[in-house]
């Protein structure tokens, strides 16, 4: 029973700040209400993987690779599919997967050298 309610907590709490995060990141980019949509829900879905997966990714950095770039590649096709953009969902993962690589290596280089 507490296993779940660490993972709800951890998914609610993923999708708010998450959706928060995406705002405040993607909508600026072109101001309309599909766009603000497609922001909050690309960053909620990606938090909330990432929540969910954390306790499995932090176990070695190629699961740390694994978990988020798969989930870069999963915001970012969420936000094509809201937003409708005119470029191909092919480009659209693969800038997803490029933003989440960098936030990967800003991750990685922020850790204390041990």
């Amino acid at each position: 029973m507490e296993l779940k309610k660490q993972v709800a907590c951890r998914f609610i709490i993923g999708a708010l700040v998450g959706a928060l995060v995406g705002v405040l990141e993607i909508w600026f980019y072109e101001y309309s209400l599909r766009r603000l949509i497609a922001a909050a829900a690309c960053g909620a879905a990606f938090f909330t993987i990432l929540g969910i997966a954390s306790s499995w990714a932090t176990r070695n950095l190629l699961n740390t690779c694994v978990a988020i770039l798969t989930d870069g590649a999963i915001a970012a096709a969420i936000w094509w599919l809201i937003a409708k953009p005119k470029v191909p969902l092919s480009i659209s993962i693969a800038l997803g997967i490029g933003v989440a690589f960098l936030f990967l290596v800003g991750e990685q280089m922020s850790k204390p050298k041990s």
